[in-house]
C-alpha cells in the first residue's frame, strides 16, 4: 500500500497487486493463457518466401529486421516463470480479480461492479517501464519492449517501414496487434484502388475532351454548355412537389452538372465498378489468411472465450443439474430464448423507425438548403454544389450526434440481455454499434444511389405525387443523382478520415513523465500513469467501427469519387501514426478481454464486402448512362435527334392545372412560370404518345440485359477468388497439424501422470 505523493493525490491510497510464481502456472491453464509453442513459433517472425527476400533487397527500409532478435531479448529478462511475459501475468491477475467475490451475495462478483459503485477508483496495468534510455543503461542486454517501439516504431520514419506486430502482441497484445495488421493491409490495397482511381479519372477526363465524347453527346454540350441550338431559353421542370423550394431553372444552370456527369458517368466507370468489386473481395480473403497465420503465430486461437462473465446475474433458483455430464448449468427456457430473440428484433425495427423518417427529412431539407444557397449565390453553376456541400456537412454533424447517442444507448440494450460469455457479450455489442453507426452513415446514400428518381414518370402523376414525403415526384434532373452523391462523399470522407481522425495526429497529450509539465524522480511510477488515459473496450471498438466505415465507403459507394481512396488513405496513414505514439507513450498498459472481437469483426467487413457486389452493379446500371448511350448511338444519331430531346420529354407547363392537387400547388408558387419545360421523363407515359423508336421499352431491356450481364460476371469472379485462395499456405498447415499432435501426446502423458486430475 501507497499514499500518494503528488498534491492532487494526497488522499488516494495506492494498492499494488503481485502474483507469486505458482499462482501464475495454475491460472495461466486455468484461463487458458498459457502458450506451448511460444518460443518454437519466434523463428517464423516476418517469415520470408522468395518474391519477399528480393523485395527486401531491394527495398530494404520497408522491413523490421531485428523483430526477431529484439522478442528473444526482452523475453530472457522476464520473471520467472520464463515463458509468461509482464502483460501476460497482469491478465492473470486481473482476471482473478474479475472472479473474486466481494459480498455475500450471489452477484456480488467481480472488479468492474467495484469500479461501478466507485468502492474502487481505478485499476490498471503497468508499464515495463520508462520508454527513454537511461543514462547508463546497458542496452544490449537489458532494454524493455517499450523502449525499442519508441525508438524503432513511432517516428516518421516508420511511416514506410513493416508494423513490428510481434513486439505489439508481446507488449499490449493480440487486440491491439491485429488492429495495426489490419491498417497496415486496408492501407497497401488502399494504394491499389488508389492508382486505379486516378487512371479511370485521367481516362474519362481525356474521353470528355476527345471529339467522339462530344459528337456522341453533343446534343448536351452544345445546348447547355455553349448556349446554342434550340435550348438556350430552354427550362428544366421542378424536381420535387414543393414549387418554391424546387423552381423551374435554365437548362444552361446545369452545365456544370452535365461536366461532372460525364466525367462520373464514363464507360470507363464500368470497368472501375468491377474492378472494386474483385478489390473488396480479395482484400477479405488475404485479410483471412493473414488473420489465421497471425493467431497461429501468436496461438491467440487457444483461448477460452466461452467463461462464464462476471457480470453475468445468474438465477440459482432455476440452475439444473445436467444429465450427461453431471454439471451444473443455468439453462435458459424456451420462453427467455424467444423473447431474447423479440428484443433483438425490436431493437432493429426501432432504428429502422428512426432511419426511414431521417432519410425523407434529408431528402426534402437537401432541396431547402440548395434553394437557399441559390438565393445568395448569383452563379447557380456553383450554387448548386455549394448547397449540396452545406447540407453535407449538416449530415455528417447530426449522424455523429446520433451514433454517440447509440453507443450509450447499446450498452444499456446489451446489459438487459444479460449475455453468459464475453464473446456473445461483445458480439452483441459490436452488431448494435456499427449497426447504427452504419445506417445513419449509408442511409442517404443508398436513397440517392437506389431510390430518388426510381418511381419518377411525369410531372403531374397524381399516384406519385400523393407518395410519401413526395418521393415519387424526386429526380435529379438531366442526370443521376452520381453528382450528388460525389458531392456527399467527399465530404463525408474529408470530414471522417481527415477532420475527425487524422488531425488528431497534431494535438499530442502528454505522457506519463512529463504529464506533471516537470520531471519529479520522487513520483513513482504507478502514480504518474495513474494520469494517462485509459484504452478501454469502448476505444478498441470505436477504432474498428472507424475502420469498418472506411472500408465501407471504399467498396460500396466509391464510384460516386474514386478519388476518395486517396483521401481514405491519408487520414488512415495519419491516425496509425497518431495510435502509435497515443497507445505507447500517452495512454495505460491496455488489458482488454481476451474475446473473439476480430472474428466478430471479420464477419462484419466480409459482409460489406459480398455485398459491394451488389451495390456496384446497381451503381452501374442505375447510375451510369451506359446503356442509354450505347442506345443513343444506335439510334438517336440516324435519327439526328440531340441528346436531351432523346432522353427527356418537352412538358406543356398548363397541364399542372389539369388536377386540382398539383394546381394547388402550381398556382401558390409565385416565380416564374414558363410555357413549357423539359423533365427526364418517360416519353410514352406522357399524353399518351409513344416515341417512334420506342425508347424506353428498348432502354428498359438494354439495362436489364446489362444488369444480369454484370450480375454474372461479378458472381464468376467471386466464386473463382474464393476458390483460388486458401486459408493457409501448405507449410502452415502441415506445421499446425503437426503442433496439434504434439499438444494430444502431451495431454496423454498428463493423465497417464496424473489419473485422478480433475478436468
Amino acid at each position: 500500500m501507497e499514499h500518494g505523493t503528488m498534491k492532487r493525490h494526497r488522499d488516494l491510497i495506492f494498492a499494488k497487486v503481485h502474483a507469486p510464481d505458482s499462482l501464475i502456472r495454475q491460472y495461466a491453464e486455468i484461463f487458458s493463457i498459457q502458450r506451448h509453442l511460444k518460443d518454437s513459433h519466434v523463428d517464423f517472425i516476418n517469415a520470408e518466401n522468395s518474391f519477399m527476400k528480393y523485395f527486401k533487397m531491394i527495398m530494404p527500409f520497408f522491413f523490421n529486421r531485428r523483430e526477431r532478435e529484439w522478442i528473444k531479448l526482452v523475453r530472457n529478462q522476464y520473471p520467472n516463470p520464463k515463458n509468461y511475459s509482464t502483460l501476460e501475468r497482469s491478465q492473470i491477475v486481473y482476471r482473478i480479480f474479475l472472479a473474486l467475490p466481494f459480498g455475500n451475495n450471489e452477484n456480488y462478483v467481480g472488479l468492474e461492479r467495484l469500479l461501478k459503485r466507485n468502492l474502487i477508483i481505478d485499476a490498471y496495468a503497468l508499464h515495463d517501464g520508462p520508454y527513454f534510455f537511461l543514462p547508463k543503461q546497458d542496452v544490449a542486454n537489458v532494454v524493455n519492449v517499450r523502449q525499442i517501439l519508441y525508438t524503432n516504431w513511432i517516428g516518421a520514419d516508420a511511416l514506410l517501414k513493416a508494423q513490428p506486430l510481434s513486439l505489439l502482441q508481446e507488449y499490449f497484445g493480440e487486440k491491439i496487434a491485429f488492429y495495426f495488421a489490419f491498417c497496415e493491409l486496408f492501407n497497401h490495397f488502399l494504394l491499389l484502388s488508389c492508382g486505379a482511381g486516378i487512371v479511370m479519372i485521367y481516362e474519362a477526363f481525356k474521353e470528355l475532351n476527345l471529339r467522339t465524347a462530344l459528337y456522341k453527346r453533343r446534343g448536351v454540350e452544345n445546348t447547355f454548355c455553349l448556349n446554342v441550338g434550340s435550348y438556350k431559353n430552354s427550362y428544366m421542370c421542378p424536381n420535387c412537389r414543393d414549387f418554391d423550394i424546387c423552381p423551374f431553372t435554365r437548362v444552361t444552370d446545369h452545365c456544370k452538372e452535365v461536366t461532372l456527369g460525364f466525367m462520373l458517368e464514363s464507360p470507363y466507370m464500368i470497368y472501375y465498378y468491377i474492378f472494386i468489386m474483385i478489390w473488396g473481395i480479395i482484400f477479405i480473403f488475404v485479410w483471412k489468411r493473414r488473420e489465421h497465420y497471425l493467431s497461429w503465430l501468436w496461438e491467440s486461437d487457444c483461448g477460452s472465450t466461452s467463461i462464464l462473465r462476471p457480470d453475468h446475474k445468474a438465477n440459482f433458483k432455476t440452475i439444473k443439474r445436467s444429465k450427461v455430464t453431471g454439471i451444473l448449468k443455468n439453462y435458459d427456457s424456451v420462453f427467455t430464448k424467444i423473447f431474447n430473440i423479440i428484443k433483438s428484433l425490436a431493437v432493429v425495427f426501432a432504428l429502422l423507425a428512426v432511419i426511414f423518417p431521417m432519410t425523407l427529412y434529408w431528402a426534402n431539407l437537401q432541396f431547402r438548403i440548395i434553394h437557399k444557397v441559390k438565393a445568395e449565390i448569383k452563379d447557380p453553376n456553383y450554387a448548386h454544389f455549394a448547397g449540396l456541400a452545406i447540407f453535407s456537412l449538416i449530415y455528417v454533424f447530426v449522424n455523429m450526434f446520433f451514433e454517440k447517442i447509440m453507443e450509450k444507448l447499446s450498452y444499456v440494450i446489451v446489459s438487459f440481455e444479460n449475455h453468459k460469455t464475453q464473446d456473445s457479450y461483445e458480439k452483441s455489442l459490436i452488431e448494435k454499434q456499427f449497426g447504427s453507426t452504419f445506417a445513419f452513415n449509408f442511409s442517404y446514400f443508398i436513397f440517392l444511389g437506389f431510390v430518388k428518381g426510381r418511381f419518377y414518370t411525369f410531372p403531374y402523376d397524381i399516384e406519385m405525387w400523393n407518395s410519401i414525403a413526395g418521393v415519387g415526384v424526386m429526380n435529379c434532373g438531366v442526370f443521376t443523382c452520381v453528382n450528388e452523391m460525389c458531392v456527399l462523399l467527399i465530404v463525408n470522407v474529408l470530414f471522417k478520415s481527415i477532420v475527425f481522425s487524422g488531425l488528431s495526429s497534431l494535438f499530442r497529450c502528454r505522457t506519463d513523465y512529463n504529464k506533471t509539465r516537470t520531471t519529479n524522480a520522487n513520483v513513482p511510477c504507478w502514480e504518474r500513469e495513474y494520469i494517462l488515459n485509459n484504452i478501454g473496450e469502448q476505444f478498441y471498438i470505436n477504432q474498428f467501427k472507424d475502420l469498418a466505415i472506411q472500408f465501407a465507403m471504399s467498396v460500396l459507394f466509391v464510384g460516386a469519387f474514386p478519388l476518395a481512396s486517396i483521401i481514405i488513405l491519408i487520414g488512415n496513414v495519419l491516425k496509425m501514426r497518431y495510435n502509435s505514439w497515443y497507445f505507447l507513450l500517452g495512454s495505460r498498459r491496455p488489458l482488454l478481454h481476451d474475446s473473439l472481437g476480430i472474428v466478430n469483426w471479420r464477419n462484419i467487413i466480409t459482409a460489406i464486402a459480398f455485398a459491394s457486389v451488389i451495390s456496384n452493379v446497381l451503381m452501374m446500371v442505375l447510375n451510369t448512362r451506359t446503356a442509354q448511350a450505347e442506345f443513343y448511338e444506335w439510334f438517336g444519331y440516324q435519327y439526328n435527334t440531340d441528346w436531351v430531346s432523346f432522353h427527356s420529354t418537352l412538358f406543356d407547363v398548363s397541364d399542372f392545372t389539369k388536377n386540382a392537387i398539383v394546381a394547388k400547388a402550381y398556382k401558390k408558387y409565385k416565380g416564374f412560370k414558363p410555357k413549357k419545360c423539359i423533365f427526364p421523363g418517360r416519353k410514352q407515359m406522357y399524353k399518351g404518345k409513344m416515341t417512334p423508336l420506342i425508347y424506353e421499352s428498348r432502354s428498359k431491356n438494354t439495362v436489364m440485359q446489362k444488369l444480369i450481364l454484370f450480375q454474372h460476371i461479378a458472381i464468376i469472379l467471386v466464386s473463382a477468388i474464393v476458390f483460388v485462395i486458401n486459408r493457409d499456405s501448405k507449410a502452415v498447415t502441415e506445421t499446425v497439424a503437426i503442433e496439434k499432435r504434439i499438444k494430444e501426446q502431451c495431454y496423454i502423458r498428463q493423465i497417464k501422470k496424473e489419473p485422478n486430475q480433475t478436468i
